[in-house]
């Protein structure tokens, strides 16, 4: 049955094809539609924005609304009475509001154990590119499935080497809170916690129900205007640091990725061969890294 829905923004300066037809899509929102509205999932009670900030939604532009459903027997006839009823005012308020979602990709999850920890960081150095003055966290809310236990998120301000943190703990599906980030250089941490013991095999990272997120989404205000609100690890490495070209284990990644053009392409090719995700590290492929 429906588990979640998502509405996303489509940004307008980027290029989508328009269409009023449901299709299948792999529950990840498209390029162009990054910018989260609102969502729901089940168990979720009643929203309310804060008195001084909204969601601004206009007249103009285009939605994405995406539905996650599970139906594990393919069994026909079941309905759902499952949704959503959004509120909204003509009369502006005065802070548009955001959210910013914290993330972690690719990870595993092994069998048999009672607690398993993946954590995320969106380091000081990337925040400080996004959060170009005070803003009021208000609402956070988590996404797992179902081998998730307990969720968090701290946000720690460091100024002189010390260090100010606000925690937000989520057990249940979300929790209101309200404190401020007034300082800019603050480093974004997340940790999520499963149990595993009903499982046999390892359970990977992916959207579908049967797999593992780990997902946090912070609702605040004034909305900021950075390029990129998307703070994401893959596995161990935050994406941001690539963006801005930040040494990622001692190694610039887009250094290395433009010597690349100007490398014996027949050996990037074999490397690529022999060193796919699927494949074991071969000796050879140990040597092509060598040689690359």
């Amino acid at each position: 049955m429906i588990c979640q829905c998502l509405i996303v923004a489509l940004d307008p300066r980027r290029q989508f094809n328009r269409t009023d037809i449901a299709y299948l899509c792999n529950g990840i929102p498209t390029t162009p539609c990054q910018e989260i509205i609102t969502g729901y999932t089940a168990g979720v009670p009643q929203t309310c924005m804060p008195a001084e900030a909204g969601v601004r939604i206009g007249i103009k532009g285009f939605r994405q609304v995406i539905v996650a459903y599970y139906n594990s027997t393919h069994r026909q006839g079941y309905t759902d009475s499952s949704g959503m009823t959004l509120y909204y005012t003509t009369k502006l308020r005065r802070f548009d509001a955001g959210v910013s979602p914290l993330e972690v990709t690719h990870f595993s999850v092994p069998p048999g154990r009672e607690s398993y920890e993946v954590v995320s960081t969106c380091p000081g150095y990337c925040t400080v590119l996004q959060v170009a003055s005070p803003i009021y966290i208000v609402l956070g809310m988590n996404h797992m499935h179902r081998l998730g236990r307990k969720q968090r998120i701290e946000s720690i301000e460091v100024e002189n080497c010390s260090k100010q943190s606000q925690m937000i703990l989520i057990i249940k599906l979300f929790i209101h809170i309200t404190f401020a980030i007034a300082r800019r250089h603050v480093e974004d941490d997340q940790s999520c916690e499963y149990n595993s013991t009903s499982e046999n095999d390892t359970v990977e990272w992916d959207v579908s129900w049967r797999e593992e997120m780990c997902k946090g989404l912070l609702l605040y205000y004034p909305k900021q205007t950075w390029p990129s609100h998307h703070c994401q690890n893959y596995r161990s490495v935050p994406l941001c640091e690539i963006m801005i070209d930040a040494p990622v284990f001692g190694c610039h990644f887009r250094s290395f990725i433009s010597n690349l053009a100007t490398t014996n392409l027949s050996l990037v090719d074999t490397v690529i061969r022999n060193c796919r995700q699927d494949k074991s590290c071969s000796p050879l492929c140990l040597r092509m890294i060598g040689k690359v």
